[in-house]
């Protein structure tokens, strides 16, 4: 039997590099992962993070509950019972995801500051809002539903692996009292739990549960896409240099 859709994409030798990139490279999660990552620039990443986690999201995930009709009248009566779960489970999380950057904020001294203002760390990144506009797209405009739910799993598992391997590095980095590495632990820790794997899987199964040759034929691009945003999404010291 053939690998299903998600291990042919995560091992496809097309995007070996740019997953790498994606999830292991980036200057900002090798720093991350030796517990080297500025204050200031965790703080410019976490405000980032609240604008995709509070905004685009959920904007995105309701534009796929727009499209449930359409799957309702597939050819698979089943499906929907797999669908339904997995974005619901969408929501919940990202309402409590939203919650847990206010807590850490307030537990690490990662004050976001005034969100109506146009300074660091409030500054949108043009990969920001080149990541919204993506979603916002794949979400309404997409030829079907199912891109998008491709989409979905692809962010979703960017995240998980690459906030598992910051975790696995820092395991052997002591905090010495600093601030930073135990926000560092904190975060990894919770990006990539037992509870956010499984349900990174449920989507994973989702996908290989709705893999048709016409739709594996757009899923590479997709997946490419997704990891280009990814790595772009990693902020860089030098864009704080603007930062009083």
């Amino acid at each position: 039997m053939p690998p299903n859709l998600t291990t042919r994409l995560l091992e496809s030798p097309n995007t070996q590099g740019l997953y790498h990139a994606a999830t292991t490279a980036h200057p900002f999660l090798v720093a991350a992962a030796n517990g080297t990552l500025s204050h200031r620039l965790l703080r410019f990443y976490l405000a980032q993070d609240k604008v995709y986690a509070g905004y685009a999201y959920p904007k995105f995930i309701g534009g796929l509950f727009r499209r449930i009709d359409a799957y309702r009248n597939a050819s698979q009566p089943s499906q929907p019972q797999t669908l339904l779960p997995v974005l619901a489970a969408s929501i919940t999380g990202v309402v409590r995801e939203v919650k847990f950057f206010d807590s850490l904020a307030a537990q690490y001294g990662l004050d976001f500051g005034d969100s109506t203002t146009e300074s660091p760390p409030h500054t949108k990144r043009p990969a920001t809002l080149n990541y919204v506009a993506e979603m916002a797209y794949v979400a309404e405009w997409s030829e079907t539903w199912e891109e998008g739910i491709i989409f979905l799993w692809a962010m979703e598992k960017v995240y998980l692996d690459a906030w598992s391997r910051v975790y696995a590095s820092l395991s052997s980095v002591e905090d010495n009292h600093s601030q930073n590495v135990r926000a560092l632990k904190t975060l990894s820790a919770n990006w990539s739990s037992d509870d956010f794997t499984a349900f990174v899987n449920d989507i994973g199964k989702l996908v290989d549960e709705i893999s048709t040759p016409e739709l594996d034929a757009k899923a590479e691009g997709i997946w490419r896409r997704v990891l280009e945003l990814e790595t772009a999404f990693w902020p860089l010291e030098t864009e704080l240099e603007t930062e009083a």
